[in-house]
């Protein structure tokens, strides 16, 4: 099994205003203005011992974990970082970071896979099969 940790933003040149669901940038867009923040940055940054809390403080947020196991200072930490500093938390809506994206991709086929199947994840939808692209 592998976990991927989808990095922090930091805008460079694209306005915070862009990130919603309204308005989010292109992936060519997004990498040109902003850059990724990793995530043992980001334990420097807010002085958290280990990912795990990262981990708790962003589900937290997004009220993906049981209460008994949230922790609303590690939350608070995170928080108060976009706020001081304008660092972007990673996206919660399921998709593959942009900085992520074509890594994978280009990993894949080098594997010798040209096609992926996606699902959702209810597994209502068929599976739909995609071509790999790096662009």
């Amino acid at each position: 099994m592998y976990i991927v940790l989808h990095p922090f933003y930091k805008a460079v040149t694209l306005e915070l205003e862009r990130y919603n669901v309204e308005t989010w940038p292109e992936k060519n867009e997004f990498i040109e203005g902003c850059y990724p923040i990793s995530w043992h940055e980001i334990l420097n940054l807010v002085g958290l011992d280990n990912i795990s809390q990262i981990d708790v403080a962003l589900r937290t947020m997004i009220g993906g974990i049981k209460q008994q196991y949230e922790n609303i200072t590690w939350e608070k930490l995170v928080l108060d970082l976009y706020k001081q500093s304008e660092i972007i938390n990673p996206c919660d809506n399921g998709h593959i970071s942009p900085f992520l994206e074509n890594p994978l991709l280009d990993a894949i086929k080098k594997l010798g896979y040209e096609f992926l199947l996606t699902v959702d994840e209810h597994g209502i939808n068929q599976p739909k099969k995609i071509h790999i692209r790096v662009c």
